[in-house]
């Protein structure tokens, strides 16, 4: 988060790709496939992830991001 606060880490693009989202109840899980583009200390990197986000949805109805999990996918050999 700092990266990003500090301009260190720009996200140029993200692409959604595939997800699916769940809700049960009060808990909402999406999975899925992104493409991120980001700029690192000035060099541009792009990365297929693979990842799952949690979603906590309040007594006042609005939800709130709880965790997130991500790993690269790296391309067949």
């Amino acid at each position: 988060i700092d990266n990003i606060k500090s301009g260190k880490m720009v996200y140029r693009s993200i692409d959604p790709g595939n997800s699916m989202v769940t809700i049960d109840g009060a808990v909402g899980i999406i999975t899925g496939i992104s493409n991120f583009a980001v700029t690192v200390g000035g060099t541009d990197l792009e990365a297929k992830l693979r990842f799952t986000d949690v979603y906590v949805r309040g007594a006042d109805g609005s939800w709130r991001e709880v965790a997130w999990q991500s790993l690269k996918v790296e391309p067949p050999q």
